[in-house]
Formats: C-alpha cells, sequence, structure tokens
C-alpha cells in the first residue's frame, strides 16, 4: 500500500544513509512524492549508483560460512561495508538534490557520468570529487545542458587566445591560437584547459548558458574599452610619431594578449558562479577607481590619473594578471587590505578607499618646477595577498625587530657617550621607523611590497636580514591569537599596536 512504501522509503533512508528525523521531516514537507517511488525499482538502485560513483563498490559480495555440530550456515552480502564518508555524501545529496532519487540509472544517471568522465578525460577519483562538490550535474540533460556548455566554456578559452601545451603550461602570448581553425591541436588544448577549469569549479557547468553569456560579454567589454584607449594617439617616450613600421603593428596584433573572460575561466573560473550585479561589478569598479581606470566608457575617471596606473597597463591588464582577486570578497578581503597598505603607508587613499587628491594637489602648487613623482600602483596579486597570514605579522614582525634594534643603538650610543662625550649627539639623532607620513628620506624603510606581499617567508627574512625561524615561531605563535575584528579597526583608526602575543 502507499503507507507501506512511505515507511519503507523512510526507514530506508534513516538506516542506509542515516538521515535525522528533522531531515525526514523536511523531506515530507518539501518533496511529498519522494515517499511516492518505489524503494526497490527507484530509490535503492539510485543511492548504490550514488555510492559507486564516490568508489564505494555496491555490488561486492562478501561470503561469511559458519559451522556447528549440525549445520553449517552461508551468508551472502551483496554490499560491502561503507565508509562513513560516502555515506555522509550520499545523503548530503539525497536530501539536497531529492529529484536525482526520480532518475532512471540507466537512461538519466549513467550516461550524464559517462559523458562527463570521457569529455573532460576524468579519472575515477576525480569524477568522485566532481559528484561530491555538484550532485546537482547530474540531473542535467547531456544534449541540452551539458554538450552546450562545454561548447561554450571550450570556445571562450578558443577564441580567447589561451593556448596550452602538452605539459600543461599554460602560454598566455597567444601564438599558434585562434578562433575556431585551430585544427586537432587546437581541440587538444581547449580539451585540457576546460578539464582544468570543471576540475577547478564543477559547479560552472551547472550554470545557464545566459548567465555564462552575460558575464563574459562584460569581461569582452573591458578588453573593448582598453582596446580603445590603446587606439588614441598617445607619441612615444622621444616625441617623434614616425619611425614604427606598419609590419610591427601587424605584428602587436599577431601577439595579442588573452581575453580577460579566458583568463579568469582558466584560473579563477568561480568567479563565473558570482552575481554579475551584486558582486562582479561592484568590485570590478571599485578596483578600477583605485587603479585610476575606468570600468566603462566613463570620462570621469581615466587611466594614470591620481599617480596611479600608467599607460603601459590597463584595467584589463591589472586583472588578467591576478583573476584570482575577483573570488576575494570586497569588504571582507580587498577594502580590508588596502587599509593595511594605507596605514603602513604604501598608498594614500581617502575616506571611500580611493586614491586621495591631496598629495597631488599639494605637489602641483609647491613643486611645479619639479618632475611628478613616481607612478604608484598596488598589483592585483598584492590586493590579493592574505592579510591575516602574511601582512600583518610580517609587518609586526619586522617593527618589533626594528625596535630592539633600536633600543640597543639607544643603549650602545648611552654606552658610548661616556666613554667619548663628542659620540652623545648621535643619540639624539631621529629613528628611522615606518608611519603613514614618513617623509621621503624615510621611504627606503618601507619593506619592498614585492618581498611584504610576494616572497616566500624565507626570500621575505633573508632579504630583510631576519631570522626565519624566530619569525616562523612568532607567526605560529601571533596569527591564532589575532583579534582582528577590533584590533585591526583600532590599529587602522587610531595607530595602537596590535596584541600579536600572549599574556
Amino acid at each position: 500500500t502507499s503507507d507501506d512504501n512511505i515507511l519503507a522509503v523512510e526507514e530506508y533512508l534513516q538506516r542506509e544513509l542515516s538521515v535525522s528525523s528533522t531531515g525526514i521531516a523536511k523531506l515530507k514537507r518539501n518533496h511529498p512524492t519522494l515517499f511516492q517511488l518505489s524503494l526497490n525499482g527507484k530509490v535503492r538502485p539510485v543511492v548504490q549508483y550514488l555510492y559507486s560513483l564516490l568508489g564505494h563498490n555496491a555490488d561486492s559480495t562478501t561470503t561469511t560460512t559458519s559451522t556447528t555440530p549440525s549445520t553449517t550456515t552461508t551468508t551472502t552480502n551483496k554490499s560491502s561495508p561503507k565508509n562513513a564518508k560516502h555515506t555522509k555524501q550520499v545523503a548530503k545529496m539525497v536530501t539536497n538534490h531529492p529529484y536525482l532519487l526520480q532518475l532512471d540509472v540507466r537512461s538519466n544517471l549513467e550516461p550524464t557520468a559517462r559523458f562527463l568522465r570521457d569529455a573532460c578525460d576524468l579519472t575515477d577519483r576525480e569524477l568522485a570529487n566532481f559528484i561530491a562538490a555538484t550532485p546537482g550535474v547530474l540531473g542535467l540533460s547531456v544534449e541540452g545542458n551539458l554538450k552546450p556548455t562545454m561548447r561554450f566554456l571550450g570556445d571562450t578559452l578558443v577564441s580567447g587566445g589561451i593556448v596550452v601545451k602538452n605539459t600543461g603550461f599554460v602560454d598566455e602570448d597567444g601564438s599558434g591560437s585562434g578562433g575556431g581553425d585551430g585544427g586537432e591541436e587546437g581541440d587538444a588544448s581547449s580539451k585540457v584547459l576546460l578539464r582544468k577549469c570543471i576540475l577547478k569549479h564543477p559547479q560552472i557547468l551547472a550554470l545557464s548558458l545566459n548567465n555564462l553569456l552575460v558575464k563574459r560579454e562584460y569581461f569582452d567589454g573591458i578588453d573593448r574599452n582598453d582596446d580603445d584607449d590603446d587606439d588614441e594617439d598617445v607619441l612615444p617616450a622621444n616625441g617623434n610619431d614616425e619611425g614604427d613600421d606598419d609590419d610591427d603593428d601587424e605584428n602587436a596584433k599577431e601577439r595579442k594578449k588573452p581575453t580577460l573572460a579566458a583568463r579568469i575561466l582558466v584560473s579563477a573560473p568561480s568567479t563565473y558562479s558570482l552575481s554579475l550585479k551584486e558582486n562582479i561589478i561592484p568590485k570590478i569598479e571599485y578596483l578600477g577607481g583605485l587603479w585610476g581606470m575606468p570600468a566603462s566608457g566613463s570620462d570621469t575617471v581615466g587611466r594614470g590619473n591620481n599617480n596611479i596606473g600608467s599607460r603601459s597597463s590597463s584595467l584589463s591588464d591589472n586583472l588578467r594578471e591576478y583573476p584570482q582577486i575577483l573570488t576575494l570578497s570586497k569588504e571582507g578581503n580587498i577594502i580590508p587590505t588596502l587599509s593595511f597598505y594605507n596605514m603602513t603607508g604604501y598608498v594614500d587613499l581617502d575616506c571611500h578607499g580611493l586614491p586621495s587628491r591631496k598629495q597631488q594637489q599639494q605637489q602641483s602648487s609647491t613643486m611645479q618646477s619639479q618632475p611628478p613623482p613616481p607612478k604608484i600602483i598596488i598589483r592585483s596579486r598584492y590586493i590579493a595577498s592574505s592579510l591575516y597570514n602574511r601582512l600583518l605579522p610580517r609587518w609586526h614582525f619586522l617593527q618589533e625587530e626594528r625596535e630592539k634594534q633600536k633600543q640597543q643603538l639607544q643603549l650602545q650610543q648611552k654606552l658610548d657617550s661616556l666613554v667619548d662625550p663628542k659620540s652623545r649627539d648621535a643619540s639624539n639623532k631621529p629613528s628611522r621607523l615606518n608611519t603613514k607620513h614618513s617623509s621621503s628620506d624615510d621611504a627606503d624603510a618601507l619593506p619592498p611590497l614585492h618581498l611584504l606581499a610576494g616572497a616566500s617567508d624565507a626570500v621575505f627574512c633573508r632579504q630583510m636580514k631576519l631570522d626565519e625561524k624566530e619569525y616562523l615561531a612568532f607567526k605560529e605563535e601571533a596569527v591564532p591569537r589575532l583579534k582582528f575584528s577590533s584590533q585591526f579597526d583600532r590599529w587602522l583608526k587610531t595607530g595602537r599596536p596590535i596584541d600579536l602575543v600572549s599574556d
């Protein structure tokens, strides 16, 4: 009867997948038809197939024989002991995507899994990780969804000028690549890149074609905007607009850079899963304002304004350099990191987190005859550097070491003054500690940004003449104790040091 079937499905989910009573009640409330499915015809076969995709052989048999003086009993179990991790994963698939239980294994699930494995050359383990990350893909139509999506992604990569060699190295100069005439080599390159992209972010296959297309068009618009800027008449450094052959222009076109959409797809595919209106556009517009590079055709912000950026780079160039920056939270990652750079003197930002015009105006009024200051730009990979695990520990350890050296120097100067009074004046020399308002003479005291934000711990310590073992010990002790929500904000407002060590 219907009631018996409902009870059988309910008991099976509780026994086989350890679904809680609360989970069963939620399924009954939101997906009541699930409990009307045949247990042996639908539910059980799908669950067993999901187990098999994750690496559990649900069809293996184990035979146990027990003997007593009067009888011999043989028991056959068609299911090997299940991994607790697999059980948890399958339970999550079923509770989050209950419509999977309504699909037929032979006509729906198996063809879809086979297509994913063959189209991307996935191993069994890779396929298992893929399905665990995006089980809903199993419910998509191969012909209606997956093939068109993968064709779109492949076209984005090939037409975007990205080439992959047999070694898997990504060559971004565009040589040997092109639109749809790449031949077998182009197809192979696209397949290798597509495999990497999908393994990085399986959820991209669950996005609609319209969703992907709108974002690609937005990224292509940034490229077109930069190309329009590049077409402006700009005199070369020698002031002469002659001398460049037309052949050089043709060679430059042949060496066209990969598109922003393709670079993002390869290096940061999860960006395509973000909301364009609520996440991507505000983030890129903010970064464009920071770098002095417009995200659209607006004339209010020009490239190279505010001493940020230069004509040798563009918004697309800066984003292409490190597309992973687009996966970071604007409020939770980008702005706090830029606040750190502002506090420590690497940039001068206003209350909106954009380059301040105050210093530029002062310089233009008092230094009319002097050359302009060097243009400064915080590269995207440095903005994406971990604030809490890299920048703050390195900065504060360096300040502590410099403070120790300062105290040792002052002590030595006092000792020297007792012996030689002429050296007394040396103790009154100002220290070279870093502050946001450091003079130009103290600018060299700032650690180079490529070391602070981009180098490994070993390189940073070696170049800054710090003891690596001491720094690693400091970092291990300090990072878990950082109270960023309060202390970091207070440091930005008052300059009060962050308490990085325990009492």
